[in-house]
């Protein structure tokens, strides 16, 4: 696998831990979500010709999570379908502010294998970095995030060897909206991707079951459904 490669593995994975972590606090000041969660599986299934999914058959993306009876997250689980599979498993250990966690990434064809160990580090209540531990590390990650006073990701800046190499600004409308506003570096010039997600139905609990996802601020383009399932912790 080439350094540019790794370089866009490892800020997926800390992309996709930042975007299925930081939803702010509900209920469970941990796991931001109602009720006890155990586990999350969600789907995230493609509109194709114009027609909205109406089960996850064919589902792009499938992550799972799972929390202790506290709300901590244990562990976390995506599978990214293309052309060839991507699989990334992340588990975490600590308490608190002390937290850290393990990937392990199985990516391209020949199904190569990434491995890497983070840390977080508080500036204070509402700021945070996240850092690669491997002393090998030669691409220098990092990914640096602002909280709001809801404990809600506003920015996420994500730099390489010190550089710029990507931020997410996030904006929230009530409890059901969310969207997303990512710049990336390209070199001479930098693209901008939106993405809104909008929860549509929810469970007993309050937590959202099917939730709708633009590619635009306006919400005129909708590409994917997303499909919740939770299992909780029995009262």
């Amino acid at each position: 696998m080439n350094r540019q490669v790794i370089k866009t593995t490892t800020i997926f994975i800390l992309l996709v831990l930042f975007f299925f972590s930081c939803n702010g606090q509900k209920r469970n000041a941990n796991s931001g979500y109602y009720g006890q969660v155990k586990k999350v599986t969600s789907y995230s299934c493609s509109v194709k010709q114009g027609k909205l999914p109406n089960d996850t058959a064919d589902y792009d993306m499938k992550a799972t999570a799972i929390y202790d009876s506290l709300g901590n997250k244990l562990e976390d689980c995506e599978l990214y379908k293309s052309h060839y599979n991507t699989e990334i498993l992340t588990i975490y250990s600590g308490t608190g502010k002390n937290r850290t966690y393990k990937t392990k990434t199985i990516w391209g064809a020949d199904s190569s294998i990434v491995e890497n160990t983070f840390k977080y580090i508080w500036k204070d209540d509402y700021n945070f970095t996240v850092i690669s531990k491997n002393q090998n590390d030669s691409l220098d990650l990092s990914a640096t995030t602002t909280l709001d006073r809801k404990f809600r990701t506003v920015e996420t800046i994500y730099k390489s060897r010190g550089k710029f190499a990507m931020k997410d600004e996030f904006k929230y409308s009530g409890k059901y909206e969310k969207a997303l506003k990512r710049t990336i570096d390209e070199g001479k010039s930098d693209r901008v991707i939106y993405t809104v997600t909008v929860a549509k139905e929810f469970d007993d609990y309050g937590n959202p079951i099917v939730a709708y996802c633009y590619d635009d601020s306006a919400k005129e383009h909708l590409t994917a459904v997303v499909f919740y399932k939770y299992d909780y912790y029995e009262k």
